[in-house]
Parts: C-alpha cells; structure tokens; sequence
C-alpha cells in the first residue's frame, strides 16, 4: 500500500524482497532458557495443526505457558496447548521469535520462470497481505500469552516498515481493548497517511469504535481535511444519523492541514512499557 502524506508527499510499504528478510532486534534483550530437549505440542486453527516445540523455550517466554504446562490441568497432564484462533502463519512468527529473538513475515519472494510482471506483483501483494495478517495475529497472540516484548517487536516491524494493515481493522478491533498499542498505531497511521479517497473506499461496516478513534485523532495527526469530511460522514453512517455529502469539498484536495510530525508522540502510546 502507498501511504500518502496530505501536501502529496508519498511513501511506500515495502513489498517483499530480499531486504524484506532485515531482523529487527527486540526493544528488550533476547535471553534463552538452559538446554532442555523435552517437547510440547501446539494444536493451531481449527483443524488443530501440530506444532513440536521445546518446552523449555515456551515456558520461559510465556508466564501463561509456563503455568499452563506446569499445572494439573489438561495442559499439563498431556503437554498440549490449543490455539484454535490462532493461524498457522502466525504461530510460525512465534515459534520464529522463542527461537531467534526476531522474526521474518515477509521471506524472499522465489522467482517462478516465465511468470510476468503482473502475476508477479499479484504474488507480492498477496504475501505481504499475508505477512501483514499474521504479524497481528501474532500481537494479539502475545498479549493473550502476556508476552510484552514479542508485542513491542512487532510494534517495531509495523513501524519500520510503514505498514498499514487496513484489511486487519474488523479483526483488530474484535480482538484487542480500548486503547490497545495496535489501535492506537491503526487509528494514527489511517488518520495520518490516508487521503479522501482512501477513506472513502474503507467498507461502512467496520467497527464503530474505528471510526471513533480515527475521528478523534483528527485534530492530532496530518490528514487533509476531505479525509476529516469522509471520516465523519462513516462514523455518522454506521450511528444510523443522515448527512449529505460534501462533494465539493472532497474534491478540493488542496487545502491541508499544518503538517505536524507527531511519531515520536505516537511511539510512547503503542510501545508495552
């Protein structure tokens, strides 16, 4: 996705390539458990795919997984975790960061002889939708596994590589509270980057509390005014209100808002202190 700056500046999420395997370091020092060869088994979406992982390295990033499989509960008495909610992708990233203390959503994209560039980008698009997809699933899983460094790591990706992951927003805001780092980094960046147009392409029937949050960041972050009308023409949409629309204001896409470089503000808020 190409995220536009009001006054016309543009940047671009990166597509997946070879600079798209880049580790990013955890906010926090990576540390590993002792050696420790015994097994426990994930069970993942609903068709229960098997997952094999050390013990050892589980229980010592997850206090819920540690007291999971050191209990007299199901958990423990067979060394089997479900995660029916959880995808296979996703949970890939978390066996990634237990391990490495990092993690890769966007691999090299392999080359498929005779392909064309078309069917090429349609490849790229599709693996960084997915990439995109688990690296919230993963978030969402961390904070069920109380796992703030693993939640600020992804924080980190999402941010270095200016993602915006808009076809994530129903599942985000099913799956995280008021005020959550994910919310607050959604809200912000739609808020920040997203012109008119944009907005009004966004489906009516996404949570009221999106359009509440991103109406609220209206007076904080860079967006043109068109993007403030179309903002509130959904939030008063899904409220069951009526409003004409304001055609001729969200043509004139010359008129802006005093650009404001807020990240370094937007950091404090989405970061799991």
């Amino acid at each position: 996705m190409t995220l536009t700056r009001a006054g016309g500046d543009t940047t671009t999420a990166q597509s997946p390539s070879s600079s798209s395997t880049t580790s990013y370091s955890p906010r926090t020092k990576h540390k590993q458990p002792a050696p420790n060869f015994s097994l426990v088994t994930f069970l993942v979406d609903p068709e229960g795919k098997e997952f094999k992982v050390h013990r050892e390295f589980a229980v010592y990033h997850s206090p819920v997984l540690s007291a999971a499989f050191n209990s007299d509960l199901i958990e423990g008495q067979t060394q089997t975790y479900r995660l029916p909610e959880v995808s296979p992708g996703a949970f890939t990233l978390f066996v990634q960061f237990i391990y490495r203390g990092n993690v890769i959503a966007f691999p090299i994209l392999p080359k498929i002889d005779g392909e064309t560039e078309s069917e090429i980008k349609r490849r790229r698009d599709d693996l960084r939708i997915s990439g995109e997809r688990n690296l919230v699933e993963l978030w969402v899983l961390a904070e069920k596994l109380l796992m703030p460094p693993l939640q600020n790591h992804v924080m980190d990706v999402l941010v270095h590589k200016k993602l915006l992951p808009t076809h994530c927003i129903s599942y985000i805001y099913e799956n995280t509270s008021v005020n959550s780092g994910l919310r607050i980094y959604l809200s912000s960046q739609v808020a920040c980057f997203l012109l008119p147009k944009d907005i009004q392409r966004l489906p009516d029937d996404l949570p009221v509390q999106f359009w509440k949050d991103i109406s609220s960041a209206h007076g904080h972050y860079i967006r043109s005014i068109g993007a403030g009308i179309w903002i509130d023409l959904k939030l008063l949409k899904v409220e069951e209100k009526v409003m004409e629309p304001l055609e001729e204001k969200l043509e004139d896409q010359k008129t802006f808002r005093k650009e404001v470089d807020r990240q370094g503000e937007i950091a404090d808020e989405i970061w799991i202190m």
